[in-house]
């Protein structure tokens, strides 16, 4: 699970705040994220189904939850949880607007003494991205992975349709002009007009590079 130190010293230090819509519980990646992004300061994981609990956080190898605090819309500028839904009523068939806390947890490292934010959002990813857009928490590497039941809200999906599927990514849509994607390639379609970077040594994760026009 270690990055090339080519990749490290050109890509990494960018990566100071990162983004996974549909999240779930998905501990492995936040411990992926923790030890290999070195640069990382803010970690937004969203899902308005499942959270990671306080006991997976506090079993965290070399991390130590210092902190919990309860998160509410003014932390980001907005006046009610609705506001990070996308609008499309779709976005609320299996969910409500304040059915899941969202919470912040402030991490330290043990041996580094690194501190850690990791916010845990109980909201939609489509529109929590553009809120976090807004906010001084504008995301530079963005996860994506289509688990989950139905592949999130139908007929949205984080990474590129198949061919054919009658679905589309509203995400792609709106961060298009995100230079950089973490892709799950196990589930997931990368999105068209961005090129592999193969220096990452895990077998479920892969970087991908907005091409540029020469």
């Amino acid at each position: 699970m270690k990055i090339n130190k080519i990749t490290t010293e050109r890509f990494l230090p960018m990566f100071k705040r990162v983004y996974y819509p549909g999240s779930g519980k998905d501990l492995e990646t936040l411990k992926f994220i923790l030890s290999e992004i070195k640069a990382i300061e803010d970690i937004v994981f969203c899902d308005y189904i499942e959270h990671l609990s306080l006991e997976d956080l506090s079993n965290l190898e070399d991390w130590e939850l210092i902190k919990e605090i309860t998160l509410t819309p003014s932390n980001f500028g907005k006046h009610n949880w609705e506001e990070f839904f996308y609008t499309d009523a779709r976005t609320i068939q299996s969910a409500e607007a304040n059915q899941k806390e969202s919470k912040l947890y402030i991490l330290i490292n043990k041996k580094s003494h690194k501190v850690i934010r990791f916010y845990q959002l109980g909201t939609e990813g489509v529109g929590t991205y553009q809120v976090l857009c807004m906010s001084a928490l504008r995301p530079n590497l963005i996860f994506l992975a289509d688990h989950g039941f139905g592949g999130n809200w139908d007929p949205n999906i984080w990474g590129e349709p198949e061919i054919h599927s009658g679905k589309v990514s509203f995400l792609k849509e709106i961060a298009r002009n995100n230079r950089f994607i973490m892709v799950d390639n196990r589930s997931t379609n990368p999105w068209n007009g961005y090129l592999i970077e193969p220096f990452i040594n895990n077998n479920r994760w892969s970087l991908y590079n907005k091409k540029r026009n020469i």
